[in-house]
């Protein structure tokens, strides 16, 4: 029996494995056999946020920090969204890219640029924060390889009028 094991951090995909019969007395290979490997995907997305309290004070602006990680096998793409029903009237909510995780950070600006995904891999590897005033939406889609994380930012401005009270 042949028994093929494969890291546990092995890419989703297919993989070919080839085993040649020979005999030490000669050169000449006598049998071919050819396995293929078909290694699925492994769904492993998280989000954690670093506090998930702040204190907020009318018409000022809250920050909280999301780090976004693909734990998994292989590519994957998900939604980072602030559902709009628990958005208090008056608020307003929008996500920044702070930093990619492994100490590169992220300068990024240009709103267009996100009508699609984000492809985490491709945003520049430079030592930059996101200039203030770069606003994206309330949702971002994110592009992730196997093992990449980002850290988002999401800041919450509470309108003028906001009374006191846990939101």
């Amino acid at each position: 029996s042949l028994v093929i094991s494969c890291p546990e951090l092995t890419a989703a995909g297919n993989y070919s494995v080839v085993v040649n019969l020979s005999t030490p007395h000669s050169d000449m290979i006598l049998g071919v056999l050819r396995f293929q490997i078909h290694v699925n995907q492994v769904y492993n997305i998280s989000m954690q946020a670093l506090a998930d309290t702040e204190l907020a004070v009318p018409g000022r602006s809250t920050r909280f920090y999301i780090e976004v990680a693909n734990h998994g096998n292989g590519f994957d793409v998900v939604d980072v969204e602030v559902l709009r029903a628990y958005i208090p009237p008056g608020w307003e909510v929008y996500f920044s890219l702070v930093a990619r995780i492994y100490g590169v950070a992220v300068e990024q600006n240009r709103e267009a640029d996100f009508g699609g995904i984000l492809m985490v891999s491709q945003l520049p590897d430079r030592d930059a924060y996101v200039p203030e005033g770069s606003l994206l939406p309330h949702k971002i889609h994110l592009g992730l390889r196997s093992n990449e994380s980002i850290m988002v930012e999401l800041t919450i401005t509470a309108s003028r009028d906001a009374q006191a009270g846990d939101y």
